[in-house]
């Protein structure tokens, strides 16, 4: 598959722009709120209840597909294209802004795993390796057991190793984002 050239330019601002409004401000948001932790189960497990009361009923389900899953499947659609196609030159010049470039997609590439994994898990309880249930009620129930979900995924070495690198590709791809989108616009 190959895009126009004509149409590039247009695909690429698109791609920076959904990078940093509904993606960067989704992802601050995401951290502010997993922050809240460090106050306890009860501060955290009220952070999550308060965001799934914003919207009520069937637009929060709404808001959640438009405003986060759309932009982030397009913008990791349109990544893994830019990544398959970008011509590497860091084994001819060794220039710290062209590891930067390639470690971006790196790290993009590695965040379409985790993101996928991370909703497929948290929200689905996919993984099977976290118990994902009640420990009073053994029903999966992600409004009122945020934090024993996050607690039992996370005392999994691997899971919270994988969980490390998550965060950290999370952090340079959005950090370098920010930096790119400067100098682009």
């Amino acid at each position: 598959m190959s895009i126009k050239m004509s149409n590039i330019f247009l695909l690429r601002r698109l791609h920076s722009l959904s990078g940093i409004v509904p993606i960067g401000a989704f992802l601050i948001e995401h951290l502010y709120t997993n922050f809240k932790v460090i106050n306890g189960p009860e501060a955290f497990n009220e952070a999550v209840k308060s965001l799934r009361d914003l919207l009520p009923g069937p637009l929060l389900l709404i808001a959640e597909v438009f405003f986060i899953g759309l932009p982030i499947l397009f913008h990791a659609a349109l990544g893994v294209y830019i990544a398959y196609t970008m011509r590497n030159n860091v084994n001819n010049y060794f220039y710290a802004r062209n590891w930067m470039y390639f470690f971006q997609r790196v790290a993009g590439i590695f965040l379409v795993l985790f993101i996928g994994l991370h909703v497929a898990s948290l929200r689905f309880g996919f993984w099977g390796i976290g118990n994902h249930l009640s420990v009073d009620e053994h029903v999966y129930d992600p409004v009122n057991t945020p934090f024993v979900i996050v607690q039992n995924d996370l005392s999994q070495p691997i899971i919270l190793a994988f969980y490390f690198l998550g965060i950290g590709a999370a952090a340079y791809h959005f950090g370098y984002g920010l930096w790119s989108f400067a100098i682009q616009w």
